[in-house]
């Protein structure tokens, strides 16, 4: 079933293309499409309001896929966020799928069996993503935690007396002031 909150950004110089991925996103019940006709608008957008999934054209004027994938994806890095893009193109074969996953793709689809197979990647995509959110709300808690147990490992919360090693860090920071 698909999540119909699921941002979706739509990269394509060609509105026909276009209507036709949104129509398609559209009775798969998603509900958050965003079209952009460049790469440039699309990164625009993107950083205005980050996307889950971007669906994007290999072979667009100014910027194709493959370097709008690398943009994305540094600054997804950037921002500590993950970005799933999905490519379309009427390219095929085994060295046009090693290019784009080369350059950080994460899923390749013809433009000539796009209408049956987008929705079905799409779903799939935002069971990754879902996770990887998770993942990193997890880890980010993690970090939290370990922060305030390291705090709590150099001061005894019941004598407030700090213990060896915190005395060390002291030892150590006024060395460094005298």
């Amino acid at each position: 079933m698909p999540n119909p909150q699921l941002s979706i950004l739509v990269v394509d110089d060609t509105k026909f293309s276009s209507a036709v991925i949104g129509h398609t996103l559209s009775q798969a019940g998603y509900n958050d499409i965003r079209f952009a006709s460049s790469a440039m608008d699309a990164l625009s957008m993107h950083e205005e309001r980050p996307a889950s999934v971007m669906v994007a054209d290999w072979l667009m004027p100014e910027m194709d896929g493959l370097e709008l994938t690398r943009r994305i994806r540094q600054n997804d890095e950037a921002n500590n966020r993950y970005t799933y893009v999905l490519l379309l193109t009427a390219r095929e074969g085994v060295d046009a799928l090693q290019q784009a996953f080369d350059q950080g793709v994460d899923d390749f689809v013809s433009k000539s069996t796009m209408t049956e197979q987008l929705q079905h990647r799409v779903m799939a995509a935002d069971r990754i993503i879902q996770r990887h959110n998770r993942v990193q709300a997890d880890y980010q808690r993690m970090l939290t935690v370990n922060r305030q147990l390291k705090r709590q490992a150099l001061i005894d919360p019941l004598t407030g007396f700090g213990n060896r090693q915190d005395a060390l860090r002291a030892l150590d920071s006024t060395l460094k002031h005298a």
